[in-house]
């Protein structure tokens, strides 16, 4: 047999056995596992079909892209100042019956220290009859204008502000409709009030004093 063939026979013995130990050393180049990490080797069996990539990435050590998102676990919210949300404040308790009695006899008496005021003040004729004009005709126009209307029972103006009684035709009229005149200007640049103490029988007509105070004057 000639060299060459002696060769030829030589390389086709060796070259597949080379070939399989280059494999071998790339594979564990490539799937090495950090140090201290234990690996598992899969070695199919005859016949059966190689290992998915998957599969030797996780003897490797590596967990998949798609199972790594299906483990990741959100954190808790955290708030921006690096503190967890303080809880919102107790709801304030319901006032006390006998404050709230209190309060309203407070505002009743000081509705009628007002009204003592501006009816103890002397009479300035030439702003009295200008004033009183003027409150008499806007008070009807809001009559007019608004439903649970009260008609003027009297009608005072001194010297800095006035006193004007409307009369409703019940207690629940005057509560719906005194409003209107504390929040229309009614003509004057005055501050207005009024104070409404419930009655015995709330079906009986019912009046309101209002009290302007503190008018300009042209």
């Amino acid at each position: 047999m000639s060299n060459v063939h002696r060769l030829s026979s030589l390389l086709r013995v060796v070259w597949p056995a080379a070939v399989g130990v280059a494999a071998a050393v790339i594979s564990s180049l490539v799937l090495a596992p950090k140090a201290g990490r234990p690996v598992s080797v899969v070695t199919p069996a005859a016949g059966d079909e190689a290992p998915p990539l998957a599969a030797l990435l996780m003897n490797a050590g590596v967990t998949p892209a798609a199972e790594r998102a299906s483990t990741v676990q959100a954190s808790p919210p955290v708030a921006s100042s690096g503190r967890a949300p303080e809880p919102p404040p107790a709801a304030r308790p319901p006032p006390d019956a006998a404050e709230v009695e209190a309060e309203r006899g407070r505002v009743i008496a000081e509705q009628r220290e007002r009204i003592a005021r501006l009816e103890a003040e002397p009479l300035d004729d030439a702003w009295s009859s200008g004033a009183t004009e003027t409150l008499r005709a806007e008070i009807a126009r809001v009559a007019e204008e608004f439903e649970h209307a009260g008609k003027v029972e009297r009608l005072s103006c001194r010297t800095s502000g006035c006193v004007a009684t409307l009369e409703f035709a019940s207690f629940a009229e005057a509560q719906a409709g005194y409003m209107r005149y504390l929040t229309h200007a009614l003509g004057m640049r005055c501050a207005q009030s009024a104070a409404l103490d419930v009655p015995e029988d709330a079906t009986r007509p019912f009046q309101v004093d209002i009290a302007f105070t503190s008018c300009a004057r042209p």
